[in-house]
């Protein structure tokens, strides 16, 4: 793990989380990268012993321990704008396919908001399904469009710490 792992997996987890796509079961090795970091708090400490299998309650464990490092909650729009762009960076940094990072875009980022601007995503990766012998240019162009949209974006989708 590298020094921001910890705080990495911190911010993700949260994002997911407003989203509805933290799993549970994940809250613990979450909290342990954060108690690895530094970030050391009663809920952090709790959830961190928590065996995978009687995570039920690590949600409430989790939101609390993010209110204790005074982390605001973020609403499910910006969890899924701050997503969005981390997924592109993902994409470029090569630790998700194109065809994985436009889908995530598509399903998880342009039907909830509606954001036109993501509309391309959801194409590419529609032609990327329907038109195996253009994969390699689609993949292409999903990683420029990634590109293009993150400098838009500039810092503007980072979500409040």
């Amino acid at each position: 793990m590298s020094d921001d792992d910890g705080v990495e997996a911190l911010r993700l987890a949260a994002l997911l989380s407003a989203i509805g796509k933290q799993p549970s079961e994940g809250l613990p090795d979450v909290a342990v990268a954060a108690l690895t970091e530094g970030y050391d708090t009663p809920a952090l400490r709790e959830l961190a012993g928590t065996r995978h299998a009687d995570v039920r309650d690590g949600r409430e464990l989790f939101e609390r321990a993010l209110d204790e490092l005074g982390q605001r909650p973020v609403t499910e729009a910006t969890a899924r704008r701050a997503l969005v762009s981390y997924w592109m960076t993902e994409m470029l940094e090569g630790r998700l396919t194109p065809r994985e990072g436009a889908g995530l875009i598509w399903w998880e980022g342009w039907i909830p908001l509606v954001d036109h601007d993501l509309a391309e995503f959801a194409g590419l990766a529609d032609e990327w399904d329907d038109l195996p012998e253009l994969r390699p240019l689609l993949e292409a162009r999903i990683l420029e469009l990634a590109r293009r949209r993150l400098a838009e974006r500039g810092v503007d989708d980072e979500p409040p710490a």
